[in-house]
């Protein structure tokens, strides 16, 4: 298993793509460095281009002299410095990174200063506009539990749109709003169209009751996609 944290500011996202800078080729780059061996990486999800991680799970198997604990040192040196190794140690064979975990946090950042600093630019969304945190979390309410997600979702991507929302918690940082996701899973772009919906709401742009317009099926396009610079993996609960 290992455990990692990353910049995503630079990347195509974390999956490997065939000639684009990705966490996933880093990677097994750097473990075929070490051992000389080419590995498949089992991640707990995949992040989309400029979507940062705190914490990130993946297994991989591999037959090596080296112990789980030691190739956290060894992959080191191999590792760009917008990738950060954690932890590294060996799993039972049954263990996979995706399929155990228990749940994932998510936190999407908002800049809600007067003025757009523009080293946030890569690591947050700015709004210039006041935003409503109370009665954003009263609509977080609505969001919560099993739903259909359609709405919330990159048209095309995902089979099966039903998922379950544990727990949002929305709350100021000195100038920044924080929305933290908690959920088994995600549909892809489904934090990033939360958000935007979350914030429209704080704008005075919706009402509340226009998520029941969405759940109801009435509704295409709950709202737009926001930016990945905001978004962060923050835990994967096993």
């Amino acid at each position: 298993m290992i455990n990692i944290s990353y910049d995503g500011s630079e990347f195509y996202g974390f999956q490997r793509q065939p000639d684009k800078r990705t966490v996933q080729g880093e990677i097994e780059r750097a473990i075929k460095e070490v051992t000389g061996k080419t590995v498949n990486l089992i991640p707990c999800g995949r992040t989309d281009a400029g979507v940062h991680a705190k914490e990130h799970i993946s297994n991989f198997f591999i037959e090596s002299d080296l112990p789980g604990i030691s190739f956290k040192y060894h992959l080191r040196r191999h590792l760009p410095k917008d990738i950060e190794i954690i932890e590294t140690k060996d799993v039972d064979m049954e263990f996979h990174a995706r399929f155990d975990a228990k749940s994932k946090i998510y936190r999407y950042i908002v800049s809600n200063g007067k003025y757009e600093y523009p080293y946030y630019r890569k690591y947050k969304t700015y709004i210039s506009k006041d935003l409503d945190l109370e009665k954003m979390k009263l609509a977080s309410k609505k969001l919560l539990g099993k739903h259909d997600f359609t709405a919330f979702m990159k048209w095309g991507e995902d089979k099966n749109p039903i998922r379950k929302i544990d727990e949002i918690n929305i709350y100021r940082e000195n100038e920044d709003i924080c929305f933290e996701y908690i959920a088994e899973s995600f549909l892809h772009n489904q934090i990033r169209i939360m958000t935007g919906l979350l914030i429209d709401i704080g704008r005075g742009f919706r009402e509340i009751s226009y998520i029941d317009e969405i759940f109801d099926n009435k509704v295409e396009r709950a709202a737009k996609t926001y930016g990945p610079e905001g978004l962060y993996l923050i835990k994967v609960n096993y």
